[in-house]
């Protein structure tokens, strides 16, 4: 059974919402338990999306997503936005650097019965990691 095209935009609206507000414990609100996540190379399951998320909030936890455009078809629902944060905390062995951060995303979800079950979200990490490491400033 596929969500409504505007459960499935709410859907994913909560997920960055309980993300950018660290409600992580709530994010199995909004993935389902067989959730495939693809970023990028990386195909995570709903536990090792939950403490990616966690890992990166804690380096980051100013980190916020700015939705630019949000719409659904059927159970897919696209999502285009930029990303901004602070490096305040230690990420994977790498020492806070304090800079600032701010990448493109577009990510596709497929939603239905009011969960993501899957993901397709590809990020601009060129120019993430570039801030990262003072290569590049915006």
């Amino acid at each position: 059974m596929s969500s409504e095209s505007g459960d499935g935009v709410e859907v994913v609206q909560r997920f960055f919402e309980l993300m950018d507000s660290h409600q992580f414990d709530e994010l199995d609100s909004v993935l389902a338990e067989e959730l495939v996540f693809r970023m990028g190379p990386n195909t995570l399951d709903r536990s090792s999306l939950v403490e990616m998320i966690k890992v990166a909030y804690k380096a980051f936890p100013d980190f916020t997503h700015h939705v630019h455009e949000i719409f659904a078809k059927g159970d897919r629902v696209v999502a285009r936005g930029t990303n901004t944060g602070t490096h305040l905390g230690d990420l994977n062995g790498m020492a806070p650097t304090g800079r600032s951060i701010q990448f493109d995303q577009i990510a596709i979800y497929r939603v239905t019965d009011g969960r993501l079950r899957e993901a397709w979200e590809q990020s601009d990490v060129a120019t993430f990691n570039a801030q990262l490491t003072g290569e590049r400033e915006t």
